[in-house]
């Protein structure tokens, strides 16, 4: 009985500080609206550029760009939300992150900060 009451009380122990465990997270920004990234999916962050254009596409992937030889598609983060299109400007960002098969970019309206965020904030 003491064991199981032990290693119960490991359990809540080993919850509580997995909940408190911190991440550095990306945090950036579009349409108004703050989000954040897991900083270890983040593959780097580069300013606009010329993007080319495919044709047949949903709206939201404006192109692919390329990237020291590397072909990137992009997602405008705005527009997979419904927002409505703006110009680009000086702050608009691309985000490149890394999923399990390829790099793709976000196309943000700008880039905040890295900063920590715990399990239980999230």
């Amino acid at each position: 009985m003491k064991n199981n009451i032990q290693d119960i009380f490991a359990k809540m122990d080993k919850s509580s500080q997995e909940n408190f465990q911190t991440e550095k997270y990306l945090t950036l920004y579009t349409a108004g609206q703050l989000f954040a990234i897991r900083s270890s999916n983040v593959v780097e962050i580069v300013r606009i550029q010329p993007i080319t254009f495919l044709p047949k596409l949903p709206p939201y992937v404006k192109g692919v760009i390329n990237l020291r030889g590397k072909i990137v598609p992009l997602i405008d983060l705005r527009l997979k939300l419904g927002k409505p299109e703006i110009p680009y400007t000086d702050q608009t960002s691309i985000v490149v992150v890394q999923t399990e098969e390829m790099s793709i970019g976000l196309i943000v309206d700008g880039v905040d900060d890295v900063t920590d965020i715990s399990q239980n904030q999230i």
